[in-house]
């Protein structure tokens, strides 16, 4: 992440900001408390618990109703859809 936005000719001074829509989530990643049922945690979940540990990434909580990733990877509904690419439009 951080080499390709120095590939780009981009340096990262802060945390970046990853967006989330799943609360649990996020608490997960930031408590390195293990709960019966998250024992069977896939590798890059313990990669990402690691960035946030050491900096380098800083999560935030974003309703899905405002995730604008969602236009590209989910069918909407036209409405959502619409108001999600209106978004697009600001950057």
């Amino acid at each position: 992440m951080v080499d390709l936005l120095k590939g780009l000719g981009i340096e990262p001074q802060d945390a970046m900001p990853v967006f989330v829509d799943n609360q649990g989530a996020i608490a997960l990643a930031k408590n390195p408390v293990f709960h019966d049922r998250s024992k069977h945690i896939a590798i890059q979940y313990h990669y990402t618990r690691l960035l946030v540990k050491s900096g380098m990434i800083n999560l935030k909580y974003l309703p899905t109703e405002e995730m604008l990733a969602d236009a590209l990877t989910k069918p909407l509904p036209r409405v959502q859809h619409e108001y999600l690419a209106c978004g697009f439009a600001v950057f």
